[in-house]
């Protein structure tokens, strides 16, 4: 004990080399210090590769690094930030580069108070629409460990991650921790404090929404207390929640309905993003926003964690955005066709600007700087050389360019979870031959998976719903994606 005194006291008093102690890769002190310090800095702060610890994203030239870590933003948000769950594939695997492919689970409940879980009683789920999506959620699951371990190459370690917030029970967490994934809770606190921020800026939405401080600090959230867009919209604004994830070199973030059938295109997309550090994050742009927050690519930053907290504790405007910003946002909507008009900045009222797509590009593109654009629409301005000058969207190289048609959104109606999905006539026909070639090879995955045949939840209610999808949609598999159906 004599002689281990100094170290305990070096433990206590530096609270920095407990946390590199807390190393998933049980590196010696002198290890870690050293590689703290030849750590490649990104905007400043450090995204290395100390795994496990507390302190990764601190600012090396930060006069408190306790400012920048989940116990220390947690203390200036009063707010409670979490640290994922479960067993990492990266542990043993020192000298990859080791990703984490993040999806982001909430439900959108209706009055918790008249709750009877008769929908799918195995996993005490009251709504249909919820059942579903829960169903789809794992499908995804067994999807991507079937495909993603069996054909990434061998430079990348592979995590899939779900976020989640309050509303997924302890069945739900269950099912998704025997299918080998992680899990990292958002506390409910985080919603809490953008429920306030949301009518601090607003005081007219507290009449017209029947919203005040005390249903945003004490409510459940619920139907009867948030409307769908007031839940949907704190459930999104979660997204940013993968920027605590620092023991990871990359951040892959899919919705639950986008599924990766290319493996090589989404391996193009992490080289390129590996190899040019400074990009912060990469997207396409969407139709009508700066970026689509569906799938992206992000280095993650706790410096990012408190910006992003930030912004929801300030609340958002159209006028001014998040962390009012003001006219700043590049006018992308109004690229169609041959039109090249010259993109103005102007105001935040782009799809989901006041959602998980304006939140990442403040945090991304106006605040770090570190937003890069990929897609058709990147490259026309790219390429067509448009009047586009002062605005805080980079673009990635043209030789990259326009990619990725592997990586498939299902958004909109025709989800893979559907029921008798391709029998709905709001299904387009280009859909309908989409989803017959994924369910060609999803609903055997799903079918023959050994949690399937254990699960009642599987067995009763998701294989059986699947089937239908299946079984709707098979005639349309060797249709040409042009052809009308």
């Amino acid at each position: 004990w004599e002689a281990m005194a100094p170290l305990l006291l070096i433990w206590i008093l530096v609270p920095s080399v407990a946390g590199m102690w807390k190393s998933s890769n049980h590196q010696s002190i002198n290890e870690a210090y050293t590689n703290l310090l030849e750590a490649e800095i990104g905007n400043g702060f450090w995204s290395g590769n100390l795994q496990g610890s507390e302190y990764f994203g601190l600012s090396l030239d930060s006069e408190d690094p306790n400012d920048y870590t989940l116990r220390g933003l947690s203390e200036k948000f009063n707010v409670s930030l979490n640290y994922a769950q479960g067993a990492s594939q990266c542990t043993n695997n020192k000298g990859k580069k080791c990703v984490a492919l993040v999806m982001l689970a909430g439900l959108l409940q209706e009055d918790i108070t008249k709750r009877v879980g008769t929908a799918c009683p195995e996993i005490q789920g009251d709504d249909v629409r919820g059942c579903a999506f829960i169903c789809g959620l794992m499908s995804n699951l067994m999807w991507h460990a079937e495909v993603l371990a069996k054909e990434m190459k061998e430079d990348y370690v592979l995590d899939v991650i779900v976020m989640h917030d309050e509303t997924l029970n302890k069945q739900i967490l269950n099912l998704i921790h025997r299918l080998g994934a992680r899990t990292l809770k958002l506390d409910p606190s985080v919603k809490r404090m953008a429920c306030h921020g949301y009518l601090n800026v607003s005081p007219s939405r507290i009449i017209e929404n029947r919203l005040n401080h005390e249903v945003c600090e004490h409510a459940p959230f619920d139907g009867k207390h948030f409307n769908r867009f007031h839940r949907m919209m704190l459930v999104e604004s979660l997204k940013l929640g993968a920027a605590s994830l620092t023991e990871y070199d990359v951040i892959i973030h899919n919705d639950v309905d986008i599924f990766i059938e290319s493996t090589s295109d989404l391996e193009e997309e992490i080289d390129y993003f590996v190899k040019n550090p400074k990009i912060m994050m990469m997207a396409r742009i969407g139709a009508a926003s700066p970026l689509n927050a569906g799938h992206w690519l992000m280095r993650p930053s706790m410096k990012a964690v408190g910006l992003w907290l930030e912004d929801m504790q300030g609340g958002f405007t159209t006028k001014d955005g998040w962390g009012k910003a003001g006219q700043v946002v590049p006018q992308i909507s109004e690229i169609y066709g041959d039109h090249s008009p010259k993109l103005h900045p102007g105001n935040w009222d782009f799809t989901g600007s006041q959602l998980d797509q304006g939140l990442l590009f403040h945090v991304f593109a106006v605040k770090l700087h570190g937003y890069y654009a990929t897609g058709g629409k990147a490259m026309k301005i790219v390429l067509e050389k448009l009047d586009y000058k002062g605005d805080p969207i980079n673009f990635v190289d043209p030789k990259f360019g326009d990619h990725g048609p592997g990586i498939r959104h299902y958004c909109g109606h025709g989800k893979p979870w559907d029921e008798n999905a391709c029998s709905n006539k709001l299904v387009t026909c280009d859909r309908k031959v989409l989803l017959a070639r994924l369910m060609n090879r999803l609903y055997p995955i799903v079918e023959k998976h050994p949690l399937s045949k254990k699960s009642d939840f599987m067995k009763k209610f998701c294989v059986s719903r699947l089937k239908t999808g299946y079984t709707s949609c098979a005639p349309f598999e060797n249709n040409r994606r042009s052809d009308n159906c």
